[in-house]
């Protein structure tokens, strides 16, 4: 039985990186605060083959802080671009390859920024790391889906 999918990843670059940070150790005994927020955006790319093509570019902003009392005393700031260059078959319906764009290629670039965020952290921690949680990309879709929808009068 085959599982692969109709719907590929061919190639992604890291577009953008900015880090700011004044940790030396990431010790997390419940004192930081973590906020991450990601962002997607997907358009159409030129094909020189028998199949459609699509661009997600994924932004990723992290910040977490170490407060006493009011202050804040250590601050991680990161934030970074990724963008994934996804095929799917010709015969592909659009919004289906829409919508595979959206959540598939959401989904599959935002692991690779998990990997690449763990191994750029442990570059300018001497403990700890940052890892990004993970994310429902359908319920995500459906929530953005939801919210877009006119309301009835």
């Amino acid at each position: 039985m085959n599982f692969e999918s109709v719907f590929q990843l061919l190639g992604h670059t890291i577009k953008k990186v900015s880090v700011k940070n004044d940790f030396i150790n990431m010790k997390d005994e419940g004192d930081l605060l973590r906020q991450v927020d990601f962002s997607h955006e997907t358009r159409e790319a030129q094909t020189d083959g028998p199949f459609q093509a699509g661009v997600v570019t994924l932004t990723i902003k992290v910040d977490i802080r170490k407060k006493e009392g009011r202050k804040i005393v250590n601050r991680f700031e990161g934030s970074f671009e990724i963008e994934g260059y996804f095929s799917g078959p010709e015969n592909m319906d659009a919004e289906a390859f829409r919508n595979m764009l959206n959540i598939n290629g959401s989904a599959a670039l935002y692991s690779i920024a998990r990997g690449f965020l763990i191994s750029l952290s442990s570059q300018v921690l001497n403990e700890g790391r940052v890892l990004l949680p993970l994310v429902n990309f359908v319920a995500r879709q459906n929530s953005e889906a939801e919210n877009s929808e006119p309301s009835a009068p």
